[in-house]
């Protein structure tokens, strides 16, 4: 009866709001569908697969006291990847999905080169992933081809060395020669100097030192609050996490809420002076330009800017 009794336009009003919460539960399924796969996934290679302390002894036939400090290692492990997955709208304009996929990708071949080592793993994914980031927002290209590159690393395959355009070529030999001038970069600037191919975490470390020699590193991080394509990236990944959020069972909408409203506000704060200088500059010189191009058209088009000029 009191639906019936509102205007038309009310209830057009309520059917539009009710459309749109439907769109958005959809999306929000599909992204936490998505996040509870990659999550698991995380918590298996990184961590301890949502295991109590006294079950992981159990199912690797030990004490609790002597698995303990492998036990807690690997849940710092795993939180460093989530925490590092819900800041890279910021750091790698990606969402926290798009980050745990591309962790998950050679995170076998890093923990094994760390001697199962998930917590330093867990770092050096974070490394690599910025790397590839900052890479991309530096030079452009294709991403993927960024990706291939560094998960052909990690299976001793470096014919995609050139995809990174750091000056180096496609070959094992000049793997290494990028190893060794990083090296020597690294002693320059009081650092560990001993990298080597043989190390996945040690090529991933190495290419970050070389993109940091040339002033790449940090680069998606700087242009996510500076530029209109990288602060529309990360509003754009926010949104992913914001709306995954809404499946969580430990769900901080605030949080997210807060991290989504600021990308925008950074995004519109980039937007809007361009959008003012174009539409400034757009008043002040397509009059000019016509008017310059009016002797040299024909007849008929100078009568339809005529016309235009009218409207």
């Amino acid at each position: 009866g009191t639906f019936n009794s509102i205007s038309t336009a009310a209830k057009i009003g309520l059917g539009v709001a009710a459309a749109g919460v439907a769109g958005f539960v959809k999306i929000s399924v599909d992204a936490y569908s998505e996040y509870e796969q990659l999550s698991g996934g995380i918590q298996k290679l990184y961590g301890n697969m949502g295991m109590s302390v006294e079950d992981y002894a159990r199912v690797n036939n030990k004490s609790v006291s002597q698995v303990q400090d492998d036990w807690e290692r690997n849940e710092r492990a795993q939180q460093k990847v989530f925490d590092n997955a819900s800041q890279a709208y910021k750091t790698a304009g990606m969402s926290a999905n798009d980050y745990m996929d591309q962790a998950t990708t050679f995170s076998a071949k890093l923990i094994k080169d760390l001697g199962g080592n998930t917590e330093k793993a867990a770092d050096v994914t974070d490394v690599a992933i910025r790397a590839m980031s900052d890479n991309y927002n530096t030079f452009g290209g294709n991403i993927e081809n960024i990706q291939n590159a560094f998960n052909g690393f990690a299976k001793e395959n470096y014919s995609m060395l050139d995809n990174l355009k750091l000056g180096y070529g496609g070959t094992k030999e000049e793997m290494q020669h990028l190893i060794d001038d990083a090296n020597t970069y690294a002693a320059s600037i009081g650092e560990a100097s001993d990298m080597s191919i043989d190390s996945f975490a040690d090529i991933i470390r190495a290419i970050e030192l070389i993109q940091e020699k040339q002033q790449i590193a940090g680069t998606t991080a700087r242009e996510s609050s500076t530029t209109l394509e990288g602060s529309f990236n990360s509003m754009k990944s926010s949104w992913s996490n914001f709306a995954a959020e809404f499946g969580k069972d430990d769900a901080d909408i605030g949080a997210r809420t807060k991290e989504l409203v600021e990308s925008v506000a950074t995004y519109l704060g980039n937007l809007i002076p361009r959008v003012e200088q174009i539409a400034k500059a757009a008043f002040d010189e397509l009059p000019k330009v016509i008017e310059a191009a009016r002797d040299k058209l024909p007849g008929p088009i100078n009568a339809i800017i005529d016309i235009i000029g009218t409207i």
